[in-house]
């Protein structure tokens, strides 16, 4: 529900349609979280760096480490808990490397997601050409024996390949 991450996914067809993004990047992920366990400051006025004589509105940073590390501790036990907590022990009382350490966190866990969903899918698309080949009663072993043996045959099957990837450009190009 935070808008860091909720402005990432697509606008819903209906209104009560969730949106979810189909990719985060972890330092929009360690900022959601950061914001969600120890919350930015109020809005103040501050001179923009750019142009002094410009005001913009920013959130005064109002976290610290020690405030950190007191949040997360304050949270209730859990796999969360322990795992934030791990992250800012080894981050040497530095809070930019606490972000850091949450954003490798991510990457990782996302990465072994990713794994997981590659190993499933696999099996899947294995059963659904299974599945092809058994309603086309497709026999891959003759077909690519007669391509094999017969250079015509072949021949003709590269031709409409590439004629059908030709007109397939032309049309995307249009």
């Amino acid at each position: 529900e935070h808008p860091l991450i909720k402005c990432l996914g697509k606008e819903p067809k209906k209104s009560k349609d969730v949106v979810r993004p189909s990719y985060i990047p972890p330092n929009t992920f360690a900022l959601a979280l950061f914001d969600t366990i120890a919350p930015a400051g109020e809005r103040v006025k501050k001179a923009d760096p750019k142009d002094p004589e410009r005001e913009i509105t920013v959130y005064a940073d109002v976290r610290n480490f020690s405030d950190l590390r007191k949040t997360v501790t304050e949270l209730p036990d859990g796999e969360m808990r322990t795992a934030l907590l791990s992250l800012i022990e080894v981050s040497d009382n530095n809070l930019a490397q606490v972000r850091k350490n949450i954003e490798i966190w991510f990457d990782s866990t996302m990465e072994r997601a990713s794994g997981w969903y590659k190993r499933q899918i696999q099996w899947v698309m294995l059963g659904l050409a299974f599945m092809v080949t058994g309603i086309m009663n497709a026999d891959t072993i003759t077909i690519t024996a007669s391509l094999w043996k017969e250079p015509a045959l072949r021949q003709a099957v590269v031709v409409s390949a590439n004629r059908y990837l030709a007109e397939s450009e032309s049309v995307k190009e249009k």
